[in-house]
């Protein structure tokens, strides 16, 4: 096989890797967001391991790009490759033993790779080419993911969970009435489409790159405006603008406004005028961002005062964590305990690139902001459109096919995983979507888009990375990555390119290892699942049985329990400090036997791994509900308040612990410690005046004010 039909291919396993992740559900723990043992249901998404799979396939795919390709990455380049191998090393060193953090440390490295590899597709037009029309290809693939989920998907989800709303929320851990089962029904009754993504502002980011992007397109190549292949492409840019309009998401209309004035405004200035009038729409959500937080007062407009929180929090999460950072998986806990008193919200991610790299990651963040910084100048570089292009013709054959064949391997993959969940009008839209996705993507590389589409393509995902998760979100970090170093200027030779191709397969090899070691972890818990899942489709059928053999069933739950149990133990042994495993043990027992020791010991084992708010506030429940049914029971309730403390002080902010402090302290301890907790709860409840939803239940905050209410005189 010749150089360059390895490069193609080479080219080819890049764009499906990277496009398979972000057309597939991302499940962090697989099969156990929901209780399997009370709801029948399916696994439907990409599971840690196989996103590190495709991660590893994706940067070997860039890797041998840069090893066979006669252009250099340049220097830039080899800062992304230098980021790459930064976070493999950081994760071996750090986070080996947690599988948490595995997906986005490995999406990362292979988004570093894949920005290498974009470096040195740059200059080769046909590569540029087909990259460029097989990523707009995509946008109508998610499209119609995106119709589906308006207009079938979310409707049956509301739908099944008006039937049985209590249980819907016990399945999932939460408590009817509490802050969190308030703020899961909110969002679950939000009709946004967020694509594959799970987050409206992700799909929002790509859809505004696919409008500005088709814009830029139709404005290039404006003489050609009668051709089938012109209109096209008008037409799908016309139904990104719809798709953001109809995420609701603010931050994309506008980030659309402004891009595309930039793009116009560009075309009448000099090269070094547009370059930095990109620059200043890049900046411009950090401007609005500060603005809203330093110069406006706190009511009024949440999102940028939100992300003000995220920003200036991160900043000294980041100053108080040199030289490591908190990991990709520490944000959530860090934030909790420094986040200011009237945020009400608990975040995983800062919602900006920049400050997420500097607060998990440290020093070895450094180099992914300078690979970032110098595509904005690169993307800004791009804006001003050139003055000719060449002749238009009917796309090849064997291009059209390649191209199709690149989009329908992610689409098959996507349509074997969720294959027990999609019905079959939901199966139409998607394949309707893929044909037209086939057919813009033969539009593009028809009409042979300039760079500059490529230009403002890369400004909108880089200047939406200031506001949102693109950058967090394991499903898209690869193709955006990939989009950037495209974009990327090509500095300096950047020493021999086959090295650095091989720094990029060895980020590949230690993605593998890490694969293997999350599916160590990964593999128990499938097993726990099916064995869970044979006990909920006997339950679900012993429904509709005129006789059921009670006896027969608790058989079945004692012998599958067992099995279920072994099977969580080891996934929790294979990776000793993710407490995700030991809490699924412990609502395993609680199911089964409702509170018990031992549904007790499995909450204190993942407390022992991870001591955090939310395992802390696990073992305090079940150690409460114990109390009334054992002998000791001032010995449970001293666990409880112990743990509850602890939760208390780890999540200084929230008013949840305190409440429950105080209930337990009005029912086993003394008023005046009651008192003391009510009037803290309070206290904070009375900061989340932004969102009460995130507050104190009304009824808890209820009788919390009766306690606290002076009693009338002469009472």
């Amino acid at each position: 096989m010749s150089r360059a039909r390895l490069i193609q291919v080479c080219l080819g396993v890049l764009l499906v890797s990277v496009l398979a992740k972000a057309t597939a559900a991302f499940e962090p723990f697989p099969g156990w967001d929901a209780n399997p043992l009370t709801t029948v249901t399916a696994i439907t998404g990409l599971g840690p391991t196989a996103g590190l799979v495709l991660d590893a396939l994706a940067a070997i795919g860039a890797g041998l790009l840069i090893v066979l390709a006669r252009h250099r990455c340049g220097w830039v380049g080899a800062i992304a490759l230098l980021g790459g191998i930064g976070l493999v090393v950081r994760t071996l060193l750090i986070d080996a033993g947690d599988a948490e953090p595995l997906p986005i440390a490995g999406a990362w490295a292979a988004g570093c790779v894949a920005f290498a590899g974009g470096c040195v597709i740059a200059p080769r037009p046909s590569l540029r080419r087909a990259a460029v029309a097989v990523v707009i290809g995509y946008f109508c693939v998610l499209l119609a993911k995106s119709a589906g989920q308006l207009l079938v998907e979310h409707p049956a989800v509301v739908a099944s969970f008006d039937l049985d709303p209590e249980g819907a929320l016990a399945s999932r851990g939460y408590e009817p009435g509490s802050a969190a089962a308030l703020q899961f029904e909110r969002r679950l009754r939000q009709p946004d489409i967020t694509g594959w993504f799970g987050l409206a502002n992700v799909l929002a980011a790509y859809l505004v790159a696919g409008a500005a992007a088709c814009g830029a397109i139709a404005w290039q190549r404006r003489s050609h405006a009668r051709t089938w292949a012109w209109r096209c492409v008008t037409l799908l840019g016309l139904l990104c603008v719809a798709g953001v309009l109809a995420t609701g998401s603010k931050a994309g209309v506008a980030i659309l406004l402004a891009a595309s004035l930039a793009f116009g405004i560009a075309q009448m200035l000099t090269a070094r005028g547009s370059m930095l009038l990109g620059i200043g729409v890049w900046l411009l959500p950090l401007a609005a961002v500060a603005g809203r937080g330093l110069l406006l007062p706190s009511e009024g407009e949440l999102s940028l005062l939100f992300r003000w929180f995220y920003l200036e929090t991160a900043v000294e999460i980041s100053a108080g964590h040199l030289p490591w950072g908190v990991g990709p998986d520490g944000f959530r806990s860090a934030y909790a305990l420094t986040k200011p008193a009237i945020a009400p919200e608990t975040v995983t991610s800062a919602h900006n690139s920049l400050a997420d790299w500097f607060a998990m990651l440290g020093v070895v963040g450094v180099p992914l902001v300078a690979a970032c910084a110098v595509a904005v100048w690169g993307s800004a570089g791009l804006l001003r459109s050139a003055a000719g292009f060449p002749k238009i013709g009917p796309p090849a054959r064997p291009a059209v096919l390649s191209l199709g064949v690149i989009l329908t391997l992610p689409v098959v993959l996507n349509a074997y995983l969720e294959a027990e969940a999609t019905p079959i009008e939901l199966a139409l839209v998607r394949l309707a979507g893929l044909g037209l996705g086939v057919l813009a993507a033969a539009c593009v590389w028809t009409l042979r888009p300039g760079r500059a589409t490529l230009g403002v393509l890369s400004l909108v995902l880089l200047t939406h990375a200031q506001l949102d998760m693109v950058l967090f979100h394991p499903g898209s970090i690869p193709l955006a990555m990939l989009v950037f170093g495209l974009s990327a200027p090509q500095i300096g030779p950047g020493g021999r390119s086959r090295w650095l191709g091989l720094l990029g397969v060895a980020c590949a090899i230690a993605l593998i290892w890490f694969g293997w070691k999350s599916w160590q972890w990964e593999a128990p818990l499938r097993r726990a699942f099916d064995a869970a899942q044979t006990v909920a489709v006997e339950s679900e059928r012993a429904q509709s049985w005129t006789s059921f053999d009670r006896q027969q069933f608790e058989r079945l739950l004692t012998e599958q329990a067992h099995e279920i149990d072994a099977e969580l133990q080891a996934a929790a042994a294979a990776m000793p400090r993710d407490p995700r495993a030991w809490l699924a043990v412990s609502d395993l027992r609680l199911s089964v036997r409702g509170p018990t020791p031992e549904a007790w010991q499995a909450a204190q084992s993942a407390v022992e791994t991870e001591p955090t708010a939310r395992t802390l506030g696990r073992l305090g429940r079940i150690a409460l509900a114990l109390a009334p049914t054992q002998a000791d029971a001032e010995t449970w309730v001293a666990q409880a308040r112990e743990a509850w403390t602890q939760a208390s002080a780890l999540d200084p902010r929230s008013p949840h612990f305190p409440g429950l402090l105080a209930e337990l302290e009005l029912e086993y301890g003394t008023q005046d410690e009651a008192l003391r907790w009510a009037t803290e709860a309070l206290r904070r409840h009375d900061n989340y005046r932004l969102d009460p939803l995130a507050g104190l239940p009304d009824d808890r905050r209820q009788r919390l004010e009766d306690l606290v209410k002076p009693a009338p005189p002469g009472s």
